[in-house]
């Protein structure tokens, strides 16, 4: 189980950036994965094996023509931006959670990548009063990564508000509908790797809109962007948005005289 690569650019990869999406509200994290991918030109070079995750596989058409084979947990790497990505697209089942939680912390140590950020959903019906207006966007960092969360804020994404303390959660940063995303970066901030939860507030459904935001402030963030520009399609200037996603939701009705 691991990492089985299908190039051979695997030591290329080491001590880069990584992006981890978790199974979340409304598949934002996935969506937001997709847009990266697609405007970021990122490779297939290989995939996430697991007993716990469920299996999946489908063709995937990519604005440029190319299409691909994918599968449960596939691994892109950016050449350009030094990054690697993983799109997973299926859930892990119950009993081996931890254990795939474990495979991913296990994997990021024997690569050494530099820094992980990980992309997640939160329930917006879970929010506190002073979530309820402005910005929807939140960051946990670790304690290394501090000195980011200013960056952050710049294009929007503040850090995440604590509440009230309770046993289950002692620090009061509770982030519901964030699927493994704060056991990920607990166990990873404990071992002392640099580490950044970028989330979004949404509902379950069609999140599409929230995901434009997610994408957008991770590569302005990762860009350092003084002037950040953004497309009609709330993207930033001059990119796409997936193929895939234009049949998100189905076809379209058929026409009346059919029935």
């Amino acid at each position: 189980m691991g990492f089985i690569s299908n190039t051979a650019t695997t030591q290329a990869i080491n001590a880069k950036t990584i992006i981890i999406p978790t199974i979340s509200t409304g598949n934002v994290a996935q969506l937001a994965v997709d847009i990266l991918i697609e405007n970021l030109s990122a490779e297939r070079i290989g995939y996430l094996e697991h007993d716990g995750l469920l299996p999946v596989v489908g063709q995937l058409k990519h604005n440029n023509g190319k299409e691909e084979l994918v599968t449960s947990a596939d691994v892109y790497f950016a050449k350009e931006q030094s990054l690697v990505i993983l799109q997973q697209r299926a859930p892990v089942a119950k009993a081996y959670r931890a254990a795939y939680q474990d495979m991913l912390i296990s994997w990021v140590e024997q690569n050494k990548f530099g820094r992980v950020v990980i992309l997640s959903g939160m329930n917006a019906f879970e929010r506190i009063e002073v979530q309820l207006n402005g910005s929807q966007l939140r960051c946990l960092t670790s304690s290394k990564m501090d000195s980011e969360k200013e960056s952050l804020a710049k294009f929007g994404c503040t850090a995440l508000e604590p509440r009230m303390q309770t046993e289950a959660v002692a620090d009061g940063i509770f982030v519901h509908g964030g699927g493994m995303c704060r056991s990920l970066f607990n166990s990873l901030n404990a071992k002392d790797v640099d580490t950044i939860a970028v989330l979004r507030f949404c509902m379950p459904g069609d999140t599409r809109f929230e995901a434009t935001q997610l994408a957008t402030v991770v590569h302005f963030w990762f860009q350092s962007e003084a002037t950040p520009r953004v497309g009609p399609n709330g993207l930033p200037s001059g990119w796409a948005l997936p193929l895939s996603w234009e049949k998100c939701y189905g076809t379209a009705l058929q026409p009346e005289g059919l029935f």
